[in-house]
């Protein structure tokens, strides 16, 4: 028997052309949610034109004058949402000051005050128990070399979660909002093999063309055993199901490591380091 429309559990996701976000759209979709995603593009778009319980908005989260429009078309749906999952996300690879400066102003500009803007909007369009996720990750724990502004623009999406948790209680409409940031370890998405790119990080001396070089090959690495990004939407799905969920989780691979090292003095996050500087040392010394 169809659900009736005040039944149906809604969930609004950013970021979905493709990766985690298109993944979770087709989980939840495929448990009889209605989905409410956003993606940058209108090529994006029309992949989901056609999917019966998918609403798709333009929504590029670095542009303020866009979110005007989804404040209209959510106003006239007048649709309340169980899950708000803050997907939307970009990374950058390289020597922190290396990197040109708006490649980091685009780190934090989406992951951190893009992530806000759609949080302000929102927060009035959630049901009153509502679970509000964020993707972050498990770099944060593990501040290594050359990943740049990604987990300092991580870190400072997971502060903001901790301060909205708190900030949260003092108003009566949002006191049983639930907050929590997952923070995963390398998924297999395109986000990866965006990362590099020479406008980002000019390597143009021999030394920088090394450390290039050593950034791919430990992604490629990484990405040889990374879990699909199908195994993580099923986890979050999962998640939303609880009734009661952790401010954060860790799933993938070195997140066990990772979480370990934070709660050690920096000299085994410098060993770790030097470990790795060892195994690809051919690299660094040609």
């Amino acid at each position: 028997m169809p659900k009736k429309r005040s039944d149906l559990k809604r969930i609004f996701i950013t970021g979905c052309s493709s990766g985690i976000g298109q993944e979770c759209a087709n989980v939840f979709l495929k448990n009889s949610w209605e989905v409410v995603v956003t993606v940058r593009t209108k090529e994006d778009q029309e992949k989901w034109k056609n999917v019966k319980g998918i609403t798709c908005f333009l929504l590029d989260i670095t542009q303020e004058d866009q979110f005007s429009y989804l404040e209209k078309e959510l106003i006239l749906e007048n649709k309340k949402f169980d899950i708000l999952l803050n997907n939307a996300g970009i990374s950058r690879w390289g020597p922190l000051l290396e990197l040109e400066d708006q490649a980091v102003r685009d780190l934090f500009e989406t992951n951190f005050l893009g992530t806000r803007r759609v949080l302000k909007l929102l927060f009035p369009f959630l049901k009153r128990e509502a679970k509000i996720l964020a993707i972050g990750s498990i770099s944060v724990y593990c501040l290594l070399p050359f990943m740049g502004a990604y987990p300092l623009s991580k870190l400072a999406l997971q502060g903001m979660f901790e301060i909205l948790t708190r900030e949260s209680s003092f108003f009566s409409e949002y006191q049983k909002f639930q907050f929590s940031v997952i923070t995963p370890g390398t998924i297999e998405t395109p986000m990866w093999h965006k990362a590099f790119n020479h406008q980002y990080f000019v390597a143009n001396t021999k030394e920088k063309l090394k450390i290039l070089q050593l950034g791919k090959i430990l992604i490629q690495e990484e990405l040889k055993n990374a879990p699909k990004a199908s195994w993580i939407a099923e986890k979050i799905f999962t998640l939303s199901l609880k009734k009661k969920i952790k401010k954060t989780y860790a799933w993938g691979n070195w997140c066990f490591v990772f979480k370990l090292l934070s709660f050690f003095p920096d000299c085994l996050t410098n060993l770790f380091v030097n470990i790795l500087k060892f195994k690809y040392r051919k690299i660094l010394e040609k």
